[in-house]
């Protein structure tokens, strides 16, 4: 009888497969037609223009529609953003291109383009279908909608999400991009005077608005939208949980959250001004090198929008190389007085100021840091530290450039006092900690309990799948995620993991037949149902998360065992209120110490360190 329904299935699969049919995708500035994929009973638009090119007069600009002029296509296949280049500072926190020999795309300043995966199914349904929007991670420096290039390495492609394997109801799947580095994330008081601070948020609304305004002729449902997000995508969704919301409506029902990434970013007349400051001096100085414009006689915003893309690309890098290295990442989400008006640990904290969902899932890694020994995912950790692991004063260092100036001397002495010294091994494993505690485990605490606070249903995984190897490293959750998008998993696993005592085949299927399966059908059921249990698969159950004892109980924790989700209902250790009860005081009082007057200065601010980076010019 099994054996007579499945080919029954493969018959019915086969006859739609056959029978698909795209329609095209109209809109004012241009026609997007689909590519049928017959072998995933798939409509793919790819490459659909979301936002004019932020180019000239747009650039360091909020996003706009497009006019209906504008023809619209990308000039290459796979834009993708301007991105920094690794270095020894600087690696993107995913997996590295070296494995898949291939680029990451074509890049371009014009990349404000997103794609659409529409199963059968939806394409056939008699009413409206849900939507998941995935917005990627990379450091707010690094990633594009596709991560590499689709033609050889498919990795943020639809067809798992939106498969019939996954759910019994069908979904629709959209990526787009949003800018990166200083394209997309300069901010201080000059730009929320003269530009537009935090762009690279308002690519991603420009995106969800899109959604809203055009998904119905793919027969999608602009009112059942959930969004979904690793690392600087993640947090990136944190921050729009906290948009003030009679200026700023919600564009999403439900979140789900891997790993949510981000460092305080708040001194608007110190730190994120001087880094804009620095930033224009230098292309100013690229240009008035080269003789080439006028107008870059003197370095604002104008100049900025002039000059060269080759320069601010060039000066992009070399300002990141200079402060990655300490640690600290000088742009991303920061408080610009409209979008952002407080650090987010701190709005969450009042659940009128965080906008209501129907449910959120909240997710981080293992070892979002890996430990000392670890062989991967030493980005994290300042390179001086590493270099001089017993020296007490490179973590100093690190903590002045993390919290910058005198008004924040006693925040700095606190987190020595609550990170000792003699507690760890070195001092990598305590800046390790402090690391990870700061930027990574606390923000999921943050969001659990502002919408427990709001009496919302929230699910928490703690992803521990080869944490006895110190493997369960940040973005290595991406691999279950996405495990059905065509990826060979044993290449893969011979080029990543060939320092692990087992057979690279035998994880290979545990993640394509088991563990990977599983997540994506809890995923894609919480985004239908606001429930992760509604799946065809039998699993154990998920229950809701609630706070007992100062610490989030009820969290799954996939692991390798027969069924690699029976640890359904453990305790998280990482995110207890002694931890992240700290961490929501520290963000209290940089507000406070900032608001007083008394804000530090930027990076900039010392003569030696402006010679320094001019040098390297």
């Amino acid at each position: 009888m099994r054996s007579s329904s499945l080919i029954v299935l493969q018959s019915a699969l086969a006859t739609t497969a056959s029978a698909l049919v795209c329609q095209s995708l109209h809109l004012d500035w241009g026609t997007w037609d689909a590519s049928p994929d017959s072998t995933d009973s798939l409509c793919i638009y790819r490459d659909v223009r979301f936002a004019s090119s932020p180019t000239g007069k747009l650039r360091f600009a909020a996003p706009e529609y497009p006019p209906a002029s504008d023809a619209g296509k990308a000039l290459k296949q796979n834009p993708v953003c301007v991105a920094m280049e690794e270095t020894d500072c600087i690696q993107p926190p995913a997996l590295p291109a070296t494995c898949f020999g291939n680029a990451y795309g074509n890049v371009t300043e014009d990349c404000l383009f997103l794609d659409i995966f529409v199963p059968a199914a939806a394409v056939s349904s008699q009413k409206k279908v849900p939507v998941i929007v995935w917005f990627y991670g990379g450091a707010y420096v690094f990633g594009s909608k596709t991560q590499y290039n689709p033609a050889e390495f498919n990795f943020y492609g639809g067809s798992g999400i939106v498969s019939p394997a996954v759910s019994n109801s069908p979904v629709i799947y959209v990526t787009p991009n949003y800018r990166l580095g200083a394209f997309g994330w300069l901010s201080g008081t000059y730009m929320e005077e003269n530009a537009q601070p935090n762009a690279g948020l308002l690519d991603q609304r420009a995106a969800l608005q899109f959604v809203k305004d055009h998904i119905d002729q793919l027969n999608g449902d602009n009112t059942h939208v959930s969004v979904w997000g690793e690392s600087a995508g993640a947090s990136s969704i944190l921050h729009h949980m906290v948009v003030p919301q009679e200026s700023y409506p919600p564009l999403f029902t439900k979140a789900l959250l891997q790993s949510p990434a981000y460092q305080f970013l708040w001194d608007r007349k110190g730190v994120l001004n001087d880094t804009f400051t620095s930033f224009a001096q230098q292309v100013a100085a690229k240009v008035n090198a080269a003789a080439e414009n006028p107008e870059c006689q003197i370095a604002d915003i104008d100049c900025l929008r002039s000059a060269d893309l080759g320069h601010l690309i060039e000066v992009n890098q070399v300002l990141f190389n200079e402060v990655a290295c300490k640690g600290i990442f000088p742009v991303g989400p920061a408080v610009d007085g409209k979008l952002i008006l407080d650090l987010p640990t701190n709005l969450f904290n009042d659940p009128t100021k965080v906008i209501p969902l129907d449910s959120v899932l909240v997710s981080h890694v293992h070892q979002e840091v890996p430990s000392p020994a670890a062989t991967t995912g030493f980005s994290f950790i300042p390179l001086p530290i590493r270099e001089n692991k017993t020296d007490r004063a490179k973590f100093d260092d690190f903590l002045n450039e993390f919290l910058v100036g005198e008004p924040y001397s006693e925040i700095r002495k606190s987190i020595e006092a609550q990170y000792p010294s003699g507690k760890y091994e070195n001092q990598i494993e305590r800046a390790q900690h402090v690391i990870m505690d700061s930027s990574f485990l606390c923000n999921t605490r943050v969001a659990i309990d502002g919408y427990l606070n709001q009496g919302k249903q929230v699910w928490a995984m703690d992803y521990a799948f080869l944490s006895l190897f110190g493997h369960a490293n940040h973005a290595t959750d991406l691999l279950p995620t996405f495990s059905a998008s065509g990826i060979s998993y044993l290449d893969l696993f011979e080029c990543l993991l060939d320092n692990l005592w087992f057979v690279p085949g035998k994880l290979s299927k545990f993640i394509s037949n088991k563990l990977g399966p599983g997540m994506i059908s809890y995923f894609v059921s919480f985004s239908l149902t606001g429930n992760p249990n509604n799946t065809p698969h039998s699993q154990s159950k998920w229950k809701p998360a609630k706070i007992s004892d100062g610490k989030v109980n009820n969290v799954m924790q996939p692991g390798w065992y027969s069924n690699p989700f029976d640890d359904s209902a453990t305790v998280d250790k990482q995110t207890t209120d002694k931890i992240c009860n700290f961490w929501k005081d520290v963000a209290k009082n940089i507000t406070m110490a900032y608001n007083t007057g008394a804000a530090g200065h930027g990076f900039m601010a010392s003569p030696s360190r402006e010679e320094a980076i001019f040098e390297d010019l």
